[in-house]
């Protein structure tokens, strides 16, 4: 692993686990002095727990571990709770008790508000298309109306509503192993790509080798992939194994038709699939026309969804 990867896993690990594990023992094993002191524990560790069960990558670290995290949560309130009624108001506090109090609050607002942030990224008033989704299995990396569910929110075009997806193996993680050189070992590499609706191909590219993982290829960003267009849209897969598209520019694709397999081309970190929609028919203008959202079977997924079909 390089070092970068190093960074972010460690980061990742801090974020997800260590520190809720650590405020799951300050909540229900740590004395509350007073009601007041107990409710502002309780707002700062739940509006942290909140938000980064659906701004977290889980897929790093295991997609079931939200969910114990929560469970034990759930505990820790509980535990924390009993005694409320023999608890004073407020207790007396020094010039230390009034710093660390302070900074409670200020921690508690702060991810308070963030958590108020998110919830425009789950929707969005605009336009878009509606489609069934493209893969029987899948995890949501990247999806969503705001920039902290899905990066792609930063681009203003083509990719504004883009979603990178992923797949999930038994253990609720993206590969075995932290970033494995080996491209089997990532869940959703080789996976069958469907078409999503009854469409035209118009474009297609099929002779570009995988990417290493940590390769940072800046040219043919979008790898092999395949166009449709379909209700004066284009949708564009990228990122397509090499010599696996079952589709030629001029075909007529019906839903629910195999059109290729995903691999690791062009500008991508490790296997997905890479999926956006943009307004107009215009071919040249995949990665700077206006990006619409995609609807899967009337949904509009975000990070951290996962799809069986």
């Amino acid at each position: 692993m390089s070092s970068t990867q190093i960074v972010s896993i460690i980061a990742i690990y801090i974020l997800l686990l260590i520190i809720p594990a650590l405020f799951i023992y300050w909540l229900g094993f740590k004395t509350n002095k007073s009601k007041i002191n107990l409710l502002l524990k309780l707002l700062s560790v739940w509006s942290y727990f909140i938000f980064f069960f659906y701004a977290g990558t889980w897929q790093f670290v295991s997609y079931y571990f939200r969910y114990i995290l929560l469970f034990l949560l759930i505990g820790a309130t509980i535990k924390a709770l009993l005694p409320f009624k023999t608890l004073v108001l407020f207790e007396k506090k020094k010039v230390w008790g009034w710093t660390k109090f302070v900074g409670q609050v200020l921690f508690a607002v702060i991810f308070v508000m963030s958590c108020i942030q998110l919830i425009p990224g789950f929707s969005t008033d605009e336009k878009g298309i509606n489609i069934s989704f493209p893969l029987k299995e899948a995890y949501i990396w990247h999806g969503g109306n705001l920039e902290a569910l899905n990066y792609h929110q930063a681009d203003t075009s083509a990719q504004h509503y883009a979603l990178d997806i992923g797949k999930l193996n038994k253990w609720g993680l993206r590969a075995d192993g932290f970033f494995p050189d080996d491209l089997n070992k990532y869940a959703i590499y080789g996976d069958t790509v469907f078409a999503p609706c009854d469409a035209k191909v118009v474009r297609v590219r099929d002779s570009l080798d995988n990417a290493k993982i940590g390769e940072e290829i800046k040219v043919k960003i979008t790898g092999n992939h395949i166009v449709l267009e379909y209700e004066n849209c284009l949708i564009v897969f990228c990122h397509l194994f090499k010599n696996s598209l079952l589709v030629s520019v001029g075909d007529t694709v019906r839903k629910g038709q195999p059109m290729a397999r995903v691999g690791n081309s062009g500008h991508t970190s490790e296997p997905h699939l890479h999926i956006h929609a943009i307004a107009g028919t215009d071919t040249s203008k995949i990665l700077t026309g206006h990006g619409i959202p995609i609807y899967f079977d009337g949904k509009f997924l975000i990070r951290n969804d996962r799809i069986k079909q």
